[in-house]
């Protein structure tokens, strides 16, 4: 039976698909969508964000007729300053409550996709997104810095790259 688990702090609540829409019919959901993106230094590198501070992946909300693939690279691409990104396959969702300007929770459901890019250059921040750093981590860094991640990103990390999530 396929779970769902979603994530409010250092809360993490864990649903079959049933329970799961049951719970989500009481809130809005918010959809989104990311990327897992890599390439090769002479070790595998991933792509991280550090905004808020806490690393994060670059991830972002749809936009109005934009498809799952179309909001993730774009929003990999305005956060990074990376351009030549490729899909690689779907990485699953995430689901985590945010909560508005208007103090009302919301359900963010994020589409992630793994991908990969040949540019091995030093990715450039969006700054007016509050993002201080883009870096590429190598996954001895990434398994480090998993204290300093939101829960839904350190356990994706843990399932897509391997990475066990540090306590």
């Amino acid at each position: 039976m396929k779970t769902i688990d979603i994530f409010w702090q250092d809360r993490h609540l864990c649903f079959s698909e049933k329970e799961f829409d049951a719970f989500a019919g009481n809130f809005p959901v918010v959809e989104a969508a990311g990327g897992i993106v890599r390439t090769a230094f002479p070790e595998p590198r991933f792509l991280y964000i550090f905004r808020n501070g806490m690393w994060d992946l670059p991830k972002g909300k749809k936009e109005k007729g934009e498809s799952d693939e179309e909001n993730a690279l774009r929003e990999v691409r305005e956060e990074t300053g990376l351009e030549e990104l490729e899909i690689i396959r779907p990485a699953g969702h995430t689901y985590h409550f945010m909560r508005g300007a208007d103090n009302v929770f919301r359900i963010k459901k994020t589409a992630w996709f793994l991908m990969r890019t040949p540019e091995a250059r030093r990715p450039v921040p969006q700054i007016e997104e509050g993002i201080e750093k883009a870096e590429w981590l190598s996954v001895s860094e990434i398994r480090m810095k998993s204290g300093q991640m939101y829960a839904s990103i350190a356990n994706l990390s843990s399932r897509f790259l391997n990475v066990p999530c540090e306590s």
